[in-house]
């Protein structure tokens, strides 16, 4: 069995070129597309075609260049950078507790001087 459904070519774009997705009155969604810049050193036309109907569209995906947006890729990201940070962090805040104690006895052993 063949598939006659027509599919529309996707042009080549980056996240700045192409992504944002606007709904208007008329129901459509409509995608931003920039054109190349021109040689006269002019800014690039920028162009909202129509995209397809809103009816029936309720998730949008989101990515950017070269890289889709998981929830568990996400999940990882996070984890990753929240243990990093937590491991530079660690000595600075391991210093600051140990001034404090310092500190702290060093102000208690001033107070039994100053009571005497």
């Amino acid at each position: 069995m063949k598939d006659e459904t027509l599919i529309q070519t996707i042009p080549e774009f980056t996240a700045t070129d192409l992504g944002p997705v606007t709904v208007r009155s008329d129901g459509y969604l409509y995608k931003r597309y920039i054109q190349d810049p021109p040689s006269d050193g002019s800014d690039p036309m920028v162009m909202w075609p129509k995209w397809v109907l809103q009816e029936g569209v309720t998730h949008l995906g989101v990515a950017s260049p070269g890289v889709l947006l998981n929830l568990q890729v996400l999940t990882r990201t996070l984890k990753a950078r929240y243990i990093e940070t937590q491991t530079i962090l660690y000595p600075v805040v391991n210093n600051i507790r140990s001034f404090a104690m310092t500190h702290e006895f060093y102000l208690d052993q001033l107070k039994k001087t100053a009571d005497n």
